[in-house]
């Protein structure tokens, strides 16, 4: 019997069935549950729900050439997990053998972080999803949800969900953190009492987290998925934008009415320093020094003044023509009074000079007649020397006069150089 044309029969059939078997790989690859799941997680670094294995096992060819499977971790809808040798040909994975685990350290643990590098797989029997670990090791393996008969017509948000099991997939992570932040941010916002401004914050807060929802919602949908509460945000949003507008209203209220009070109570030390900058030119030093303090204290009060009115401008209340006219008047009586005290100071600078000058020149003729008395005795040197330290304090006295612009004090300063060059040189 010539068997050559019935195995070139079966032959046949068999290249027909891996041909139609791969092109319903490609068709599921192309569908929109591999393109949502592509979109979910690839590229994305993830964390871990359950263990799952990395590992090498060494293949031989019908060549005997040695390579090596990664191993798949695969799971059930109904928490079935099971592990296979995974290899592949002409670019199609197919699964090899079971594998048990013998090491343990071949196991990551769930909270480990992976990253999704490889493209997701939509094939007959499961979603095979490629991964390395992204804490620098060289670990890395397959992940697969196992799909049971009839998967065709499941939804996309079973598969979506089955995943969401085993890895966090960023969308869905993303959404239930809004979630906590949103019940935080309405359970402070629903507190009893506290100020305009304060609710006013916490109701902003709630609106940042709803448009950051409704965003997720929007982006999670346009991936195929569904969610019949998405709408829910928007209500909620609507519902608080005039919450808001008329907090908005209230904190300017209270805002502008703090302001007033502080400006309110700036007047009694206002008035306070004015007097003490309007009094008669000071006659000493020290009472010049504390008409400078209260100069500036003047100067800080009226920038503080300044800076209220500025805040009361941002909230929509300009200060009355009055008051900035009493306050450009206060500043320009700032400069007059600056003027003053600043002649005043020279005047009272050159008085202390001239004071000190005459007393140096009694302690002067006091220390050359002690000079002039000590003269070829032992005593000299040091009566010199002491003379000489008094004329140096005369010649500074003369400069820091003559730099006061006194000229009698400049032309004295001429003779007590001279007087001290002489004696220096004995």
């Amino acid at each position: 019997m010539n068997l050559r044309p019935r195995i070139t029969a079966i032959i046949s059939a068999l290249l027909l069935l891996v041909s139609a078997a791969l092109a319903d790989a490609q068709n599921l690859d192309s569908s929109p549950i591999a393109k949502t799941l592509n979109q979910l997680v690839r590229g994305k670094e993830v964390r871990t729900k359950m263990p799952i294995v990395s590992d090498l096992v060494a293949r031989r060819s019908f060549s005997n050439a040695v390579h090596y499977a990664y191993v798949d971790t695969g799971f059930y809808e109904d928490g079935t997990v099971v592990y296979h040798v995974l290899d592949s040909k002409n670019g199609t994975s197919y699964f090899v053998k079971l594998y048990v685990i013998k090491d343990t350290t071949k196991v990551l643990q769930p909270g480990s972080m992976i990253q999704v590098d490889w493209k997701i797989s939509y094939l007959p029997d499961r979603i095979e999803i490629g991964w390395h670990s992204s804490s620098g090791s060289d670990k890395r393996g397959f992940i697969s949800v196992m799909l049971s008969h009839g998967h065709e017509t499941w939804p996309v948000d079973r598969i979506v969900n089955s995943l969401n099991k085993i890895i966090t997939i960023p969308a869905i992570a993303e959404y239930e953190s809004l979630r906590g932040e949103l019940v935080n941010a309405e359970s402070k916002y629903n507190v009893p009492g506290g100020t305009a401004d304060f609710r006013l914050a916490n109701a902003i807060a709630i609106r940042q987290v709803l448009e950051k929802l409704q965003k997720n919602r929007a982006e999670y949908i346009a991936m195929g998925m569904t969610d019949p509460q998405a709408g829910i945000f928007s209500d909620k949003l609507n519902a608080l934008m005039p919450q808001i507008a008329r907090l908005t209203e209230e904190a300017r209220k209270d805002r502008v009415e703090q302001l007033r009070n502080q400006l309110q109570a700036q007047l009694p030390e206002i008035s306070e320093v004015q007097n003490q900058v309007r009094q008669k030119p000071p006659s000493s030093l020290a009472e010049w020094h504390q008409r400078s303090e209260s100069l500036a204290r003047y100067t800080t009060l009226l920038d503080e003044r300044q800076r209220l009115f500025a805040k009361l401008h941002e909230d929509n209340e300009a200060p009355s023509p009055d008051d900035m006219k009493t306050l450009n008047d206060s500043r320009a009586e700032i400069g007059t009074v600056n003027q003053a005290l600043e002649q005043s100071h020279r005047r009272l600078q050159l008085a202390d000079l001239n004071s000190q000058y005459g007393q140096l020149t009694k302690k002067r003729a006091q220390k050359l007649d002690a000079y002039t008395r000590a003269f070829g005795t032992n005593k000299e040197r040091a009566a010199l020397q002491d003379l000489n330290a008094v004329l140096g304090q005369i010649v500074t006295n003369r400069e820091q006069a003559a730099a006061l612009g006194d000229k009698t004090a400049a032309t004295q300063l001429t003779q007590c150089r001279a007087e001290a060059a002489k004696y220096r040189r004995k």
